[in-house]
């Protein structure tokens, strides 16, 4: 199974965490997961079809936001803090 290309999470204090596309160091890999706020909101804002959105970043929405992606599908998670 090829793994998900896109998964973007919004963190309370405005980080993105977003999985990065292609192979690279561990260092490159990681500075790639920190994007600010207001890229991510303007992404959202762009007309896109998602296969799933799930509202609430606790641990069950996480969990269903990480699995859907691991399985292949577009994930948005929206959180509200």
């Amino acid at each position: 199974m090829k793994p998900p290309s896109s998964l973007a999470l919004a963190t309370p204090v405005g980080a993105v965490r977003q999985r990065p596309g292609g192979a690279g160091s561990a260092a490159a890999s990681l500075a790639s997961l920190m994007t600010d706020r207001a890229a991510l909101v303007a992404r959202l804002q762009e007309s896109r079809d998602w296969d799933l959105a799930v509202i609430g970043g606790g641990a069950v929405g996480l969990g269903v936001a990480l699995d859907a992606a691991v399985r292949g599908f577009s994930v948005v998670l929206v959180e509200s803090h």
